[in-house]
C-alpha cells in the first residue's frame, strides 16, 4: 500500500479486525499480536475561497486590486486553480476577469473605474464536477476630488465635450474658455472657493484680479471641475452657474501663479447638461486614451443592481450630502 508517496506492505492476518485492533473472539485476553496500525490520515476536503480587502477606496482613474486566497479545509494553499472575478452590482457592473492562483493559493484581479459609487465584487472557483464555490462579498467605493483644500477649476460649458482638451487655470482663461452667456471677464483666471463643495445646478463665485487663491498643488490626476455657462463680474465678486461637473485628467506643470496655465482633459461627464451629456442619467464614459483597465491573474511572489443614491464630498472640515452624481472628496497625503 502506498500512502503519500510510502509503499509498506502488511499481511492478511486472517482476522477481521474491527473492535480497535483487538479481536475479542479469537483473543479473548486482549494480546493478539498484530496490532493496528496507522496507513494513512484523514484528509482535508473542501475549501475556502476569502476575497480581500473586504473594503477599500479609491479616486476615480486610480486602480483596485483585491486579493482572492483559496485553501483546503486544513488551511493549506491550493495553487493552478482558475478564480474568476466579477463586478456583480454598483457602477462598474458586468467588469469580469480571471486568474489562477499561486504557490500561496492566491489570484488576484484589478480594475478601474470612471464612474463613483460602490462596487460590489465576488469571485468564485468551479471544480470537476461543476460545483462553484463562492467567496465573501468585498466591496470598493468610487470617488472624486475636487482641487485641494476645497472649492474648484471652471472651465467654459462650449468647451465641454468628452476627450476635449480644458484650460482651467491661467491668465489666458477667458481667451481659451467660450460660454453660452457670452466672453467672461478678464480678470478671471479659473478658480471659484465658493461653493467649498460643488454640485450641478449651484451658482459659484470668485474674486477677481489673479481669482480667488488657487490651491498649492500638486493637483489630483483625476479631478472633478465645474462647468459654466456663464461668468459676470459685479463689483468686486465673479460669479457663474454650474451646468455640469465634469472628471479631468490633469497634466503635470500646474503652478497657483497664472502664468503658469494648468489644462488637462475631459474623461468623464458626472452631472449636468454639458454638451458631454446625452441624457439624465450619468453615462459611463470610457476615458479618452486610458481605457477601463481589468487585469486579473497570480500575483507575483506570493447581477448589477442600481447605483448609490447619495455620497458625501467634503472639504475644510464641513461635509454635505449630495446627489450621487456628486463625489467624495478624498484627502491627500
Amino acid at each position: 500500500m502506498t500512502i503519500d508517496g510510502t509503499t509498506s506492505s502488511y499481511t492478511d492476518s486472517g482476522q477481521v479486525l474491527n473492535t480497535g485492533g483487538i479481536d475479542s473472539g479469537v483473543c479473548s485476553n486482549g494480546d493478539e499480536s498484530a496490532q493496528w496500525v496507522r496507513i494513512g490520515s484523514h484528509s482535508c476536503p473542501g475549501q475556502t475561497l476569502n476575497l480581500n480587502p473586504p473594503t477599500q477606496t479609491e479616486p476615480v482613474g486610480t486602480t483596485a486590486t483585491l486579493l482572492a486566497k483559496l485553501t483546503d479545509a486544513c488551511a493549506r494553499p491550493l495553487s493552478d486553480v482558475v478564480v474568476g472575478f466579477k463586478v456583480a452590482a454598483g457602477p462598474n457592473a458586468g467588469a469580469t476577469g480571471q486568474g489562477a492562483t499561486n504557490s500561496l493559493g492566491i489570484a488576484a484581479f484589478s480594475y478601474s473605474s470612471l464612474v463613483v459609487g460602490m462596487d460590489s465584487l465576488q469571485a468564485a472557483v468551479t471544480n470537476a464536477v461543476g460545483f462553484t464555490r463562492t467567496s465573501n462579498t468585498a466591496t470598493v467605493t468610487w470617488t472624486i476630488e475636487f482641487a485641494p483644500g476645497g472649492g474648484s477649476f471652471v472651465i467654459g460649458n462650449k468647451n465641454a465635450a468628452l476627450g476635449s482638451a480644458v484650460y482651467f487655470w491661467g491668465s489666458q482663461w477667458a481667451q481659451h474658455n467660450s460660454l453660452t452667456a457670452g466672453t467672461a471677464p478678464r480678470s478671471f483666471k479659473g478658480f471659484s472657493d465658493q461653493p467649498v463643495t460643488p454640485a450641478c445646478g449651484q451658482g459659484w463665485t470668485a474674486d477677481p484680479g489673479n481669482s480667488t487663491p488657487p490651491p498649492d498643488g500638486p493637483l489630483p490626476d483625476f479631478m472633478a471641475v465645474i462647468v459654466t455657462s456663464s461668468a459676470r463680474q459685479i463689483g468686486p465678486e465673479i460669479s457663474g452657474d454650474t451646468v455640469a461637473i465634469v472628471i479631468v485628467r490633469t497634466h503635470s506643470g500646474y503652478e497657483p501663479n497664472p502664468g503658469h496655465s494648468a489644462t488637462g482633459v475631459i474623461v468623464a461627464v458626472m452631472c449636468g447638461s454639458a454638451s458631454a451629456v446625452t441624457s439624465e442619467a450619468p453615462q459611463r464614459p470610457q476615458l479618452a486614451g486610458l481605457p477601463t483597465q481589468v487585469q486579473s491573474g497570480a500575483p507575483s511572489g506570493p447581477a448589477s443592481a442600481a447605483t448609490p443614491t447619495a455620497c458625501q464630498v467634503s472639504a475644510r472640515g464641513r461635509s454635505t450630502t449630495l446627489p450621487s452624481q456628486a463625489c467624495v472628496r478624498k484627502k491627500r497625503s
